[in-house]
């Protein structure tokens, strides 16, 4: 009886899953936006490489979740000065408000 309802659960577990993973189509677009948002963060900051982690790279997303993006230095010595984390985020920030709309909107239709 245990071994059944075990079997159960996991049926129940994986049709749940699939009745709200993310598509394909989001996954797409979720991987567009980041490159697009990297390229105007190479302009502020070249050495640097946003990568998508998270439940959108390890195939547990599910559909209408956030956007997990790290964002990493793919070099040993370049030096932006004393900056912090949020000096950072604040520079980043200040500069992308000068650029053209970057559509936020992962659920809106972003041509390819």
């Amino acid at each position: 009886m245990f071994l059944r309802s075990r079997e159960s659960l996991t049926r129940e577990i994986e049709q749940k899953y699939e009745s709200v993973k993310e598509s394909e189509a989001t996954a797409r677009r979720k991987r567009r936006w980041c490159d697009s948002l990297e390229q105007n963060i190479k302009e502020i900051f070249p050495t640097r490489q946003l990568v998508l982690v998270g439940s959108s790279t390890n195939g547990f997303a599910i559909e209408g979740c956030d956007v997990d993006m790290t964002l990493i230095r793919t070099e040993r010595m370049t030096y932006y000065g004393f900056m912090g984390s949020v000096e950072i985020l604040r520079k980043i920030r200040t500069a992308l408000t000068k650029r053209p709309v970057i559509d936020t909107e992962v659920n809106s239709t972003i041509s390819a």
